[in-house]
């Protein structure tokens, strides 16, 4: 199951980044490059810092020297991607067009990603080394923190610079 989802997630992403680039959409694109690094160096600080998650040996492709799996970077590529084209999206539906409210709808979306975080260690995509009995409060807040920090932030950062937001306003 767990190598299905991996190549799902490469090829999704694969189809995105086709998708972006024959639709010239500059600004997620730039959002998927941001996320890139910032998801990269967040992996990198779990995998030689604190050490709180670790991956199963079985998936496909490993990024060379460290434990952490390359899908991991990929995944949360599409999650920035998906929090930046959402903002833009119910930023025009709400006809508000301005950047304070795709930035509040990207910050609001992002607290969503806690459950992501549970969602992977049910399905067994990586696991936690010291296993958490209960979700209160804190610990949503704590994953929420991390998430922000290396997944919501390359969207929160591009909306107070995308171009689209002005195109909504013409």
């Amino acid at each position: 199951m767990q190598r299905i989802i991996e190549i799902a997630i490469f090829v999704f992403f694969a189809t995105l980044l086709f998708f972006l680039i024959r639709k010239k959409r500059n600004c997620t694109m730039l959002t998927m490059g941001l996320a890139c690094i910032s998801a990269a160096t967040g992996e990198f600080i779990n995998f030689f810092v604190t050490r709180v998650t670790v991956f199963p040996p079985s998936f496909l492709l490993w990024i060379p020297g460290t434990d952490v799996p390359l899908y991991i970077i990929c995944l949360a590529t599409l999650v920035s991607a998906a929090i930046f084209e959402a903002s833009l999206y119910l930023n025009g539906k709400l006809k508000r067009h301005s950047r304070l409210t795709a930035v509040v709808i990207a910050i609001a979306l992002s607290f969503l990603l806690s459950f992501g975080e549970i969602a992977g260690v049910e399905l067994g995509m990586w696991s936690w080394i010291r296993p958490y009995q209960t979700y209160n409060v804190f610990w949503h807040i704590g994953v929420w923190k991390y998430y922000f920090l290396f997944l919501a932030s390359p969207a929160v950062i591009m909306l107070f610079f995308s171009k689209e937001i002005k195109k909504q306003n013409d």
